[in-house]
């Protein structure tokens, strides 16, 4: 008898402690509801890194020589992306050179005959046994041999000016990156002849960047002009970056979803700060508070 007394003391003391606890969680539950403790107080969104982006044009015919970057690759203004091959120019210059040196050849022979011929016409004037025609005859001698070196000295200075160009343009036979950026598309390949004005690489501008979120029609209206985030970026989770909305697209896509473009902040307030390489793609994911 005493034990089916304990074992029903005992159920009961087990059935007891059971409705205490699920009493408990079900008043737990109730509490926080009415506090609100268990409504969510943001909402979180994420969206793509974009940017604009520009065509980088030949600016004369050529041939590729070499590419040093690939798609996707991250570049800093002034980095070389291409050479140009130079051969033709350096084939020009080589002629324009030698023309030169037989230009001045004759400029220098030209050069003997006008000072052969300035003290002929001086002697002819401090002789007073020659008439005045003879005389004029070496005057006209000299300004004759005056002018074919005059003549010779100006091919010389335009050619000095062709082969001037030439330089320049040998020099600009690499193809440097005008801007801050990722190669987002390579239009050529190593040996390719090009046309003037051809397309050769697109490259993203990292100084005009954005991120474009899609958000339901249904939540614009948690949505302002000039709503500011904290967010993050996937490929640089160390790091928190600030930005705030500055378009919303006025219609709608056709899954019912709206365009916000936010701006991204990386100004660096010591320049000790990191500026990240953010690229087109990338993911950003924040809180609307």
């Amino acid at each position: 008898m005493r034990k089916k007394t304990k074992r029903k003391n005992h159920k009961f003391f087990k059935a007891v402690l059971v409705c205490f606890v699920i009493l408990s969680l079900i008043g737990l539950r109730y509490f926080y509801i009415k506090s609100g403790s268990l409504r969510p107080t943001s909402r979180a969104i994420s969206g793509k890194i974009c940017t604009k982006s520009m065509d980088l044009l030949s600016q004369n015919k050529a041939k590729i020589k070499k590419i040093y970057v690939k798609q996707n690759d991250v570049v800093r203004k002034g980095d070389k992306l291409a050479d140009l091959d130079t051969s033709i120019i350096d084939a020009k210059i080589n002629r324009v050179k030698a023309k030169i040196a037989y230009e001045k050849e004759k400029a220098n022979y030209f050069k003997l005959n006008e000072e052969k011929s300035l003290e002929e016409y001086l002697n002819a004037k401090k002789d007073s046994s020659l008439d005045i025609k003879e005389t004029n005859g070496k005057l006209s001698h000299l300004e004759k041999s005056q002018l074919l070196y005059k003549i010779e000295k100006s091919k010389i200075d335009l050619l000095d000016t062709e082969n001037a160009y030439l330089k320049v343009k040998k020099q600009k036979s690499a193809i440097f990156s005008p801007k801050n950026g990722q190669i987002v598309d390579i239009n050529v390949f190593q040996d390719k002849f090009i046309n003037t004005k051809e397309k050769l690489f697109t490259i993203s501008d990292s100084e005009n960047i954005w991120v474009d979120v899609k958000v339901n029609k249904s939540d614009l209206s948690k949505y302002k002009l000039g709503d500011r985030f904290d967010f993050e970026i996937t490929d640089f989770s160390d790091a928190r970056f600030q930005g705030k909305v500055f378009d919303i697209a006025q219609i709608e896509d056709e899954d019912g979803f709206i365009n916000l473009k936010l701006s991204i902040n990386q100004i660096k307030e010591n320049p000790s700060e990191k500026t990240y390489p953010l690229q087109s793609g990338m993911t950003a994911n924040f809180l609307h508070e």
